[in-house]
């Protein structure tokens, strides 16, 4: 496998059959904490044409400059291996996509916002996905109602809506289509979610 190490403003790009091992060898001869910023599978000759590619940010030796190019790079590599190799949870990788939930949270003001958001969480979802609109409406005044709540009005309900969008707990697909924030609530494997954000959904994760 080909790994992509960072100590400073350099990053080692090196081949190993074993990351585990070859990242504690290398911070017991490193004074400051190394960290593991790609990883993917290749071979000695893989190595080899990823020196040749970055020669022009060589320092020493498997040692380049962690200039933004570098880094959009390694940012574009599949993440499967990172994740096999225990490397990157998912957590990490959602808040280097978007914002950690912390951040979603604050920005969500309304308790009503927060129980909506918890009844999507639990509901049996189709690929994470949303419908808006009056039969969901009735669902969750009826979850509210077994709950000990009272019902909200349309209005309200719409508010809601507005405000976990806004907050980038969901994103609105079509009028009445919406999504799960991928990066933060996804119900399945890291591949699935993967699949989605590239093939099944064209959003500005910005907005």
């Amino acid at each position: 496998m080909i790994y992509f190490i960072k100590q400073g403003d350099y990053v080692k790009i090196g081949y190993t059959s074993n990351i585990q091992k070859r990242i504690a060898q290398l911070q017991t001869s490193s004074p400051n904490r190394l960290k593991l910023i790609g990883l993917i599978d290749g071979t000695l000759g893989d190595e080899s044409e990823y020196h040749r590619r970055f020669s022009h940010l060589r320092g020493n030796g498997e040692w380049f400059v962690h200039t933004q190019g570098l880094d959009n790079f390694i940012n574009a590599l599949n993440k499967d291996l990172m994740y096999k190799e225990g490397f990157l949870g998912l957590d990490e990788d959602f808040t280097k996509v978007y914002k950690s939930f912390d951040s979603i949270a604050l920005n969500i003001n309304s308790g009503m916002s927060y129980k909506l958001l918890f009844w999507i969480l639990g509901s049996d979802l189709p690929i994470n996905s949303i419908s808006i609109g009056s039969e969901q409406l009735s669902l969750f005044n009826k979850y509210l109602e077994e709950d000990g709540g009272k019902m909200i009005s349309k209005a309200t309900y719409y508010r809601c809506i507005i405000e976990l969008c806004s907050a980038g707990a969901i994103i609105k697909i079509s009028k009445s289509n919406y999504y799960l924030n991928p990066n933060a609530f996804w119900k399945g494997t890291k591949a699935g979610r993967d699949k989605v954000l590239q093939e099944g959904l064209e959003i500005n994760l910005e907005n």
